[in-house]
């Protein structure tokens, strides 16, 4: 028994747009429909849901997480991804790990989430 990975992250917010601009645009997932029907998208990395966006009506960035600190996914392509970021005005922090054998990008969403994205030095 044990973790296999993270099924989804799943964000309130009244910045739908900019939050789905956010996680199509720079990290490249898909957008659809919640199967549910109510306000909000999921986004799909292929087939899977990974991060799951609630439309609210309150702005949530300021309330307490509890212990929620980031989230961090594993990626390729960091010249896509910086000038991605770029190109969203997104604020970024590249940061070598050659003792890890990867580059780390940290950077934050629309609602104050941080995001770390985990780049192989060999892809």
């Amino acid at each position: 028994m044990g973790i296999a990975g993270i099924d989804h992250i799943n964000i309130d917010t009244d910045r739908l747009d900019e939050t789905v601009a956010f996680y199509t645009n720079v990290l490249g997932l898909e957008s659809r429909p919640k199967p549910s029907g109510n306000d909000g998208v999921w986004l799909h990395l292929g087939e899977r849901a990974i991060v799951h966006v609630n439309t609210v009506d309150d702005d949530r960035c300021s309330m307490p997480t509890g212990a929620f600190n980031h989230v961090a996914f594993t990626a390729s392509d960091i010249d896509a991804l910086t000038a991605a970021l770029a190109a969203g005005s997104y604020e970024h922090q590249v940061s070598p790990r050659p003792e890890l054998g990867i580059t780390q990008i940290f950077t934050t969403d629309p609602n104050g989430i941080s995001v770390e994205l985990n780049i192989p030095n060999d892809s």
